[in-house]
């Protein structure tokens, strides 16, 4: 077990590996042309490879061993008056050069072992894992077989059923797999309101701990930037940038992979609307407050839609109502939409303003008689009635003498108070409407007894 034999057969003259002689000497007597032991493999590749030539090593009877193929003593091609020599060791190599975990090992043969008297040979390969025979038949050890830092080696003999050549041996160390990483940047379409994040995934074949540099170039030119994200206050409309991205593992580091975005417009914003003032009545002119904003620092152009009751009233760049005020209880919305020449930003609407009641008022009022006396009926009279929503007149009736509040509508009997005259009468009319209730209006005068 672990070797893999390889028969020899003699090799016509004129062929590969054969001896040419010049055509005045004749060959010696009673010897073949030589044999050669050939395994066909790939081109070389260079790789630490060494052949002990010294001398041979006689073979024995059959063995029984699992070190050893061979059944029984070949026939010798030299007669009893010629001694046999051994067979001359191949050349080897291992395929390929540096190998790491991912490669297949493979057994080559540089120079084909031969043999000075043209016997037929039998060539043994083994393949030694730091310094262990390992159970492989075959002239390829697979890569799953193999762990970073090994030290594989590749023996072989060359025997004719007598001699056996020196050991031939080849040795191949498994190097190092450097890392491999994939990037992209995240967003894939950015624009000046993205940061730029470079999203990357390394791995290691031999398990090995990874770190990851970065490196980032704006319009081909590096930056100092090193971190995975470059922040959007740094990017502007129209830029190319690109990352750089290199994984480590401690050994080596692998290629660099480059992901390049370009940045694109950012569409303005509009971030608040609204509509007042609060408690706006008919009367109250409307105007709208907006807040809007573009990272690019366009100009931009305003599109302001006044909406009353779910019907546009108004469209244009105006922040004010230009018609009159809706009536009471009605709805007013405003609707901006922003334009930087080439996006149109988002549409936001304000918080419906719902119009309020406008309060009644008088302008005055005056007491009939104007200087009654403690035994007159006194009557107070409104006058200069006005209500923006239209609401008829109504009011409220309060009366006080010297402060003192005494019951009464717009007729008061002063007889009823027995006043000995002098005292202070006075009335106050508050206006009133379904909704509310307006300022109030006084007038007063002195009792006469």
């Amino acid at each position: 077990a672990g070797y893999t034999d390889v028969r020899i057969l003699p090799t016509p003259r004129g062929e590969m590996g054969t001896t040419t002689r010049p055509a005045a000497t004749p060959p010696p007597p009673a010897r073949r042309a030589r044999s050669v032991a050939r395994v066909v493999e790939p081109q070389a590749a260079w790789v630490v490879s060494l052949a002990l030539l010294a001398g041979g090593v006689a073979c024995g009877p059959a063995e029984k061993s699992a070190d050893t193929a061979v059944q029984a003593p070949y026939p010798s091609s030299t007669d009893a008056s010629t001694p046999n020599l051994a067979p001359i060791a191949p050349v080897l190599t291992i395929l390929p050069a540096n190998p790491t975990t991912t490669d297949d090992l493979r057994a080559h043969i540089v120079d084909e072992a031969t043999d000075p008297d043209g016997d037929p040979l039998r060539l043994r390969l083994s393949w030694w894992r730091n310094g262990v025979l390992q159970d492989i038949d075959a002239q390829t050890v697979p890569a799953d077989l193999t762990e970073r830092d090994d030290v594989w080696e590749l023996r072989a003999t060359a025997d004719d059923g007598q001699l056996r050549s020196p050991e031939a041996l080849a040795i191949a160390v498994v190097v190092n797999s450097p890392p491999s990483i994939t990037v992209h940047i995240d967003p894939e379409a950015p624009d000046t309101s993205a940061t730029l994040t470079a999203q990357a995934t390394a791995s290691d074949i031999d398990g090995d701990e990874l770190g990851i540099v970065y490196r980032w170039w704006r319009d081909g030119e590096e930056t100092t930037w090193t971190d995975r994200s470059i922040p959007a206050s740094e990017t502007r409309r129209g830029e190319h940038w690109e990352v750089g991205v290199r994984a480590l593992d401690g050994r080596d580091s692998g290629p660099e992979v480059v992901e390049g975005v370009t940045v694109y417009n950012a569409a303005p914003r509009v971030r608040e609307v609204d509509v007042g003032p609060e408690g706006a009545t008919v009367l109250t002119p409307l105007t709208a407050r907006v807040v809007v904003d573009d990272l690019d620092e366009d100009t931009l152009l305003m599109d302001i839609r006044w909406i009353v009751d779910g019907t546009e009233v108004q469209r244009g760049t105006d922040l004010t109502l230009l018609q009159d005020t809706p009536p009471r209880d009605a709805s007013v919305v405003v609707a901006v939409t922003a334009d930087d020449g080439t996006q149109l930003s988002n549409t936001m609407q304000s918080t419906p303003l719902v119009i309020a009641n406008s309060p009644p008022a008088y302008s005055g009022a005056v007491l009939v008689p104007a200087a009654p006396r403690i035994s007159d009926t006194v009557q107070c009279v409104p006058s200069g009635w006005s209500d923006a929503d239209g609401d008829p007149p109504a009011e409220d009736f309060d009366w006080d003498v010297d402060g003192a509040a005494v019951a009464g509508m717009d007729v008061l009997d002063l007889s009823a108070l027995s006043l000995e005259g002098g005292e202070v009468l006075r009335c106050r009319v508050v206006p009133e409407d379904p909704h509310t209730h307006g300022a109030p209006v006084e007038v007063s005068t002195t009792v006469l007894p």
